[in-house]
């Protein structure tokens, strides 16, 4: 099996070519994202989600840090999600920042909330949980904890430690 470790910042330290390079070299093998990643640029994970949920292979994602915000979205792609004992998984809604007129902050603000639902509906097909829960969750910035995040379904397995 092959592993890619996807470390940092999504869009800084994990960008799309080198996951694209990866999984090309891998070429249909079985795969292992060992994930531990504060999240990062929604453009640059949006993009990799896809990568990964069309390689042709088995991809497992191990959450052995933090899986946060981009990096809590992009294992969803993965066909099994396994958890360590003491990672960490965040969800919230689309961050950004905007400059400008009443009307482009408003516009933007309609472009955000769109890209959070985009994420939502990911995070729903997994958990089986309603859009409205989900959205809740996004909107409080919910974190989850271990075994936490196995029980809230947003996992297929814990890994546990002595």
């Amino acid at each position: 099996m092959k592993q890619f470790n996807f470390s940092g910042v999504v869009g800084w330290d994990v960008m799309p070519s080198d996951v694209r390079t990866f999984l090309q070299e891998a070429n249909g093998d079985e795969v292992e994202l060992l994930i531990s990643s504060p999240g990062g640029f929604v453009s640059h994970g949006l993009e990799i989600f896809n990568m990964v949920r069309n390689y042709t292979g088995h991809v497992t994602a191990v959450l052995s840090g933090y899986a946060m915000s981009m990096a809590s979205y992009i294992p969803l792609a993965a066909d099994k999600i396994v958890v360590e004992d003491n990672a960490v998984f965040m969800m919230h809604n689309v961050h950004g920042g905007v400059f400008g007129d009443h009307n482009y902050i408003l516009k933007y603000g309609k472009e955000t909330a769109a890209l959070s639902k985009l994420l939502a509906m990911a995070y729903v097909r997994h958990t089986g949980k309603p859009m409205e829960e989900i959205q809740t969750l996004m909107d409080e910035e919910t974190y989850f904890y271990g075994s936490e995040i196995v029980a809230e379904g947003f996992a297929d397995e814990l890994l546990e430690t002595e």
